[in-house]
């Protein structure tokens, strides 16, 4: 940057300059949580993965990838990318497999990886469960893990009480009943005159 000044009372150009460099200053962050922290068999779970762009340049082909492991799984077509200023768009399932590219990211920029799992049995009580997912970029070439801890509740089973079974009768079965139960009411009638 050059400056000059001069006046009608100086006959030569006062110049000065000053030079400053500005550095490229890669930053980015990553962070994963979850819409639950206590799981149970048959719980579907969100898992959100955030990343921004906190530095001064522009970062390119930035992956994600995640592993998701037992007794979690993936609920088919549920990822979803949202980007600062884009249209959101739906993810191929495939990306659990070969990671995501979600593209450039300008600086102060942010983007949201969303996915659901589901928690399948095999869950004990107390059991902890880590998720990690990994970030990197060309200007970030070492990647970046973030995770979320749930934690296993096995909850108790709830017997319904038993309905007592009332005999299948139909009208046959009620006649023939009321048969043998008439010659053993005029026997107990019989049997009483006897005794007077």
């Amino acid at each position: 940057s050059v400056s000059s000044v001069t006046s009608n009372q100086t006959e030569r150009v006062q110049a000065n300059s000053r030079t400053t460099a500005v550095f490229k200053n890669p930053g980015i962050c990553a962070e994963k949580s979850a819409d639950k922290t206590t799981v149970s068999v048959g719980y579907t779970v969100t898992f959100t993965i955030k990343l921004c762009n906190t530095g001064n340049i522009v970062h390119h082909n930035i992956y994600i990838g995640d592993i998701i492991h037992a007794p979690l799984k993936y609920v088919a077509n549920s990822t979803v990318l949202s980007v600062t200023g884009e249209t959101d768009k739906n993810i191929d399932d495939n990306w659990l497999n070969t990671g995501v590219n979600i593209g450039p990211l300008n600086p102060g920029q942010e983007a949201f990886l969303k996915f659901r799992v589901k928690v399948a049995d095999g869950l004990t009580d107390g059991q902890v469960i880590q998720n990690v997912a990994q970030v990197k970029s060309d200007e970030t070439p070492n990647i970046l893990q973030c995770s979320v801890i749930l934690k296993g509740k096995v909850l108790a089973i709830v017997e319904k009480p038993k309905t007592p079974e009332l005999p299948n009768t139909g009208p046959g079965e009620i006649l023939l009943l009321v048969s043998a139960l008439a010659p053993a009411g005029w026997l107990i009638k019989k049997f009483k005159t006897r005794i007077k």
